[in-house]
């Protein structure tokens, strides 16, 4: 059985669908941004506003390299799993080669009104996401994903395999994964 990873924008659902669907695969769970936050010691806002960006996407590039390499380092006593990504994991250069290495890549996608809604409900914990100089955290969220969407959604598009999760809840999006791949749950 090969791994899943689910990949896509902020707001799209692939941590809510990947939890639901490990747990119908009988598979463990991570999450990327979880993963990290594990060995740097700090979130992944802290890792953001201390270390910046760049720095943040080397320890996914890193993290990348050892669950390719070294799995049993990360996740000892693990098999098959799905992983959940941050949104911008792919977009680094050899990055999707890599997820690619790792299991099957799907992409969780929904559309820019669904992002911006999902996106607000669980402010402060999205560091892309912040604007305090727009009027509405509505207004800052969709300005923030339209501009990451832009840039980001060439590269989702090179995924095997893509849900639009505008109209489904996490647990269809998972059954709709299960589906896709022919798996038996």
């Amino acid at each position: 059985m090969k791994n899943i990873v689910l990949i896509g924008p902020p707001g799209a659902g692939k941590t809510s669908c990947g939890k639901i669907l490990a747990e119908l695969l009988n598979r463990a769970f991570y999450d990327t941004d979880a993963l990290i936050e594990a060995q740097a010691g700090k979130s992944v806002r802290e890792i953001f506003s201390q270390d910046g960006e760049e720095h943040f996407r080397q320890l996914e590039t890193n993290l990348l390299d050892a669950l390719i390499n070294e799995p049993a380092k990360i996740l000892p006593s693990v098999k098959t799993f799905v992983l959940s990504t941050g949104g911008g994991t792919p977009i680094r250069a050899d990055n999707f080669a890599k997820l690619n290495k790792i299991g099957d890549v799907i992409l969780i996608e929904a559309n820019l009104d669904a992002l911006t809604e999902r996106v607000c409900q669980v402010s402060g914990s999205r560091p892309l996401l912040s604007d305090s100089s727009a009027d509405t955290p509505q207004t800052a969220a969709r300005a923030r994903l339209t501009e990451l969407l832009a840039v980001r959604n060439p590269i989702y598009q090179q995924a095997g395999y893509k849900i639009d999760t505008t109209q489904l809840n996490p647990q269809a999006t998972a059954l709709r994964v299960i589906d896709l791949l022919k798996l038996d749950a």
